[in-house]
């Protein structure tokens, strides 16, 4: 069945790594933003088959789609056309992450494209089903979600919705695998797993900020714990508008997959003042760090970032000078494994194993602890759980214990079925 479905429809930042397959490479003209998608098809017919390209590794047809605006797509759709296995595109239509703009672009493309084409999308925050809504074939339709930079970032999310059938995914997971990516399949909800643990850990990085806790400090202290970068600067390294859109996209009734109190914390206005400043990150040079002197080994904060600290600094809540950095830690860690066990405990993700996974290849968990889960089974459920409370009684309900936490701690029991 996966042999029959044999084209593909991708995404912008996907096609840095498609040709991987096939040992080619692909250049894009585009700006590579995290949100842009383009829609393009793709002639997969050579996987799982004996067929390969040439040996020069020369495409043995090509295509190019003209860059438009997202406006473009009221007129006409770009050209479609199919490709032998190999792709080379430089430039491309770029569609962004606008729910009605991603509607029209699936219906065009469904009466372009063969039946069988399968239409992927790399959003990192539309629901899968919310795309697939409209369309004639929603069975055919499937997140793939890779991480930027995609050509560096080992995981890949796949991601069906309700609708989605089973060759599709499979077709998914196979052209992942065949690219070299990590994969896992996580269930359609909003941030998916890696970004939806991301985003209570950044908030209650930007809470021990705003408690007076110095962003350096708190980097170099995420360093020594095992991450490759600190929360601070991941959110100067992805964007601060980019990672605005996404901690937004999480704020909402649980009852409609949203994660309500396991966003609070922080004072998350502070994000869009940064925003409204021009203070996106490393891309335009200032963020919550000074960008302009590349050779500098540490950055200094910008000043106005400085300015905004001091504007959000909670306004009774201050953190004791005599409290040690790696508990600091710990709390922003425990934010991040508190929404992977709720993951877990939700069925977004099918196993522990998956998830240490995920949080390895996908965001940089310390990979010497093995993942959330293996770390919460080296300390102890229990262990955790009772730090949990005094957090939960000291800083509210965000750090209040899952409920899978909290057996698998009354029953003895570890994440990975081994006996404590």
């Amino acid at each position: 069945m996966v042999a029959q479905t044999s084209q593909l429809s991708v995404d912008a930042t996907t096609l840095r790594v498609l040709s991987k397959v096939y040992g080619s490479v692909v250049q894009l003209d585009d700006r590579g933003r995290l949100d842009d998608e383009i829609s393009v098809k793709i002639d997969f017919a050579t996987i799982g088959s004996k067929k390969r390209p040439r040996s020069d590794g020369s495409p043995t047809t090509s295509t190019t789609a003209s860059r438009q605006q997202p406006r473009s797509f009221d007129s006409k759709p770009p050209k479609l056309a199919p490709l032998a296995g190999i792709i080379e595109m430089h430039k491309a239509a770029l569609a962004v992450a606008v729910l009605s703009l991603k509607h029209k672009v699936v219906a065009q493309m469904e009466e372009i494209v063969p039946k069988h084409c399968i239409i992927a999308t790399n959003t990192s925050t539309l629901p899968i089903a919310h795309i697939a809504q409209h369309a004639k074939r929603p069975e055919n339709i499937v997140g793939m979600h890779y991480f930027s930079p995609a050509e560096v970032m080992q995981l890949l999310e796949v991601i069906p919705h309700a609708k989605t059938s089973d060759a599709v995914c499979a077709a998914a997971v196979d052209v992942g695998i065949r690219q070299g990516k990590t994969v896992i399949s996580v269930k359609d909800v909003p941030g998916f797993y890696v970004n939806r643990c991301i985003g209570p850990m950044s908030t209650e990085a930007l809470a021990v900020v705003q408690q007076g806790c110095d962003p350096i400090k708190l980097n170099q202290a995420m360093l020594d714990f095992g991450y490759p970068v600190g929360p601070i600067t991941l959110l100067d390294e992805v964007g601060i508008d980019v990672t605005t859109h996404v901690v937004n996209n999480l704020i909402g009734d649980p009852a409609k997959g949203y994660l309500g109190v396991r966003m609070e914390g922080a004072d998350l206005k502070i994000m869009d003042d940064f925003v409204a400043a021009g203070l996106l990150g490393k891309k335009t040079g200032k963020g919550f760090f000074d960008h302009s002197d590349k050779k500098a080994k540490v950055k200094a904060i910008h000043p106005e970032a400085a300015k905004l600290i001091k504007k959000y600094q909670h306004p009774t809540k201050r953190i004791d000078p005599a409290t040690p950095i790696e508990a600091i830690v710990e709390r922003v860690v425990l934010r991040f494994v508190i929404e992977a066990i709720h993951c877990l405990q939700d069925g977004i993700i099918a196993s522990a194993r998956d998830g240490d996974i995920g949080a390895v290849f996908g965001v940089g968990f310390p990979p010497f602890r093995g993942g959330p889960f293996m770390w919460l089974d080296t300390v102890g459920p229990k262990v955790i759980v009772e730090k949990l409370k005094k957090l939960e009684a000291e800083h509210g309900p965000q750090f209040a214990p899952p409920k899978l936490l909290l057996d698998k701690a009354a029953k003895g029991e570890l994440f990975h079925n081994a006996k404590p």
